[in-house]
């Protein structure tokens, strides 16, 4: 969906944050991306191509949906607190 409304890249959205949606004024602001490392084998956050932080306007579909999204994971947050782990 994000890639979709957004047109965020898979990496990109692989590395977004909720601190990086602002559901307030209906924006994704991009400051890192995934990357797969093939010499290490591993995947690693790195800033967006061409170094190009920027800040993207959600359309009304992704801005609800990110809405109900973050209510879901904070009941469940609330629900499971003493299981719930935080990285």
């Amino acid at each position: 969906m994000l890639g979709y409304h957004c047109g965020l890249r898979l990496g990109e959205a692989y590395g977004l944050v909720w601190d990086d949606v602002d559901l307030i004024w209906g924006s994704i602001y991009l400051r890192r991306q995934v990357q797969w490392d093939s010499q290490n084998h591993v995947y690693v956050i790195v800033p967006p191509k061409y170094d190009s932080n920027r800040r993207i306007k959600m359309d009304n579909i992704i801005w609800e949906f990110l809405k109900r999204e973050k209510e879901r994971q904070d009941r469940g947050r609330c629900e499971a607190s003493d299981k719930y782990m935080h990285l």
